[in-house]
């Protein structure tokens, strides 16, 4: 009976000690799987991060996009005035910007009405057309 209680009693020893082994790889299981959560929740914050730093870059990219779309149009309107004004200053010579407005005015007159002279014609004021606003809200003139 001695040997049968014995042998139980070893039985019992060794099935606490596996009891105790298990318990303590249980244990690091736990542990390992805490630490795989907080990895896992780590990285998904820094992909939540990058996302958002994604959608900002490509909101500025669309911002900086229709800046450069606004410049340009403003750029094209200003080249624009820049050669209507440079129209009439190219298409006279030097000594004729000497003579004044009034005398170029009725050289032309004379050269292309020649029976002007006989009538009395005087010159009145003239006036330039009215800006409009264009759906930007930029002024153009109106030719």
């Amino acid at each position: 009976m001695n040997s049968k209680a014995d042998s139980l009693r070893k039985e019992l020893e060794n099935i606490r000690r596996s009891q105790e082994k298990l318990e303590n790889l249980f244990a690091e299981i736990q542990t390992e799987l805490r630490a795989v959560k907080t990895r896992m929740n780590n990285a998904g914050e820094r992909i939540s991060d990058v996302e958002d730093r994604i959608m900002e870059i490509t909101q500025s990219g669309q911002q900086t996009e229709n800046q450069m779309k606004k410049h340009e149009s403003n750029i094209r309107y200003l080249w624009d005035n820049i050669k209507w004004a440079n129209l009439c200053i190219i298409g006279t010579p030097e000594e004729e910007k000497e003579k004044g407005i009034e005398n170029i005015f009725e050289e032309i007159m004379s050269e292309n009405f020649p029976n002007l002279k006989e009538t009395d014609i005087k010159i009145q004021e003239s006036k330039r057309a009215p800006n409009k606003v264009t759906q930007t809200g930029q002024l153009q003139d109106i030719l």
